[in-house]
């Protein structure tokens, strides 16, 4: 808002277009417009600011000013930088958007913030942004909208100011950020993993009740025997020269891992596991294995002797 400094304006003949030019602009039916307009009263004028980037679009625009002979009222000024398109924007009455999809569309709203009367084409998106009085369906509404007599350069302004200034589009921001936050934190007190697991494993303590549930036995089977064929060529890899002796697992599960390790010879193995029920079966079916029942999260849980091997 402070960049962009209101001036005051009526009723005129004057149309612009900021930006960008290719297909998405649609820049044939801004012309389509301007030549109506231009049938009704030959004072209208098209000044176009802006750098084409489509050559199909470049050569109809040059065709149709040629076919009509409007190139005495259609103006092509070129790219404008900030200073320059401040100066420009003194110099027009209406923004005339004619795209096929647009978001806030930044040349309508600092035109608006300048005091210019927007014309915009109802495309996804700048419903979403701009009031349906600023909006046209069609050649005849933007061509009314333009001959009408209302104008209220403040008012363009004010819809700006009231909607996306700065420090509101900053306030809205941080809201959603604290949103999220506040969703976040319900997230994590609503979920229970240690219940999760607990009642998991105690309603299906086998392959698919750690792999994935509803998949199947098979497919699980198969997943697993591709995770112990990955687990064993990283040992092979990485223990050439010297032997594995010591391994701590996190979340050893039903012991589809832990059983791989007892049958490679591991003397020293350590696991932590959130289920109870884990717990309690490998314990007793690896009678000199150590099995934790903890949360992994908690220091205390972890071995305070020594390092591991793996």
């Amino acid at each position: 808002m402070d960049r962009y400094p209101l001036n005051i304006k009526t009723k005129g003949y004057n149309l612009g277009y900021l930006g960008y030019i290719n297909f998405k602009k649609n820049i044939p039916l801004t012309l389509d417009i301007f030549k109506k307009l231009h049938n009704i009263d030959s004072r209208y004028k098209l000044y176009i600011a802006g750098q084409f980037q489509d050559l199909r679009t470049l050569a109809y625009f040059q065709y149709f000013i040629k076919e009509y002979k409007l190139d005495k009222s259609v103006v092509f000024d070129g790219w404008q930088n900030e200073k320059k398109k401040i100066e420009w924007l003194k110099k027009i009455e209406y923004m005339v958007i004619s795209s096929i999809d647009e978001g806030l569309c930044f040349a309508a709203a600092e035109a608006m913030a300048s005091g210019i009367k927007p014309i915009l084409h109802n495309c996804e998106g700048l419903k979403d942004h701009y009031d349906k009085k600023y909006i046209f369906n069609s050649v005849d509404e933007a061509v009314k909208m333009i001959t009408e007599e209302k104008y209220d350069s403040r008012e363009y302004r004010n819809f700006i100011q009231h909607n996306y200034r700065n420090d509101l589009q900053i306030d809205k921001i941080k809201q959603i950020i604290k949103n999220i936050e506040i969703s976040s934190k319900i997230v994590q007190q609503k979920f229970d993993y240690k219940q999760y697991w607990n009642d998991r494993l105690n309603n299906k303590f086998d392959i698919e009740g750690v792999g994935y549930i509803g998949l199947g036995r098979e497919y699980n089977e198969y997943l697993y025997k591709a995770r112990l064929y990955t687990l064993d060529k990283i040992i092979k890899k990485l223990f050439k020269k010297s032997k594995l002796t010591t391994v701590f697992e996190i979340g050893p599960g039903i012991g589809v891992f832990t059983n791989y390790f007892r049958q490679n010879g591991i003397s020293n193995y350590y696991s932590i596991d959130i289920s109870k029920k884990s717990v309690e079966v490998l314990s007793s079916k690896y009678d000199n294995f150590n099995f934790i029942q903890g949360d992994i999260s908690e220091n205390e849980n972890y071995p305070k002797n020594g390092k591991y091997d793996f």
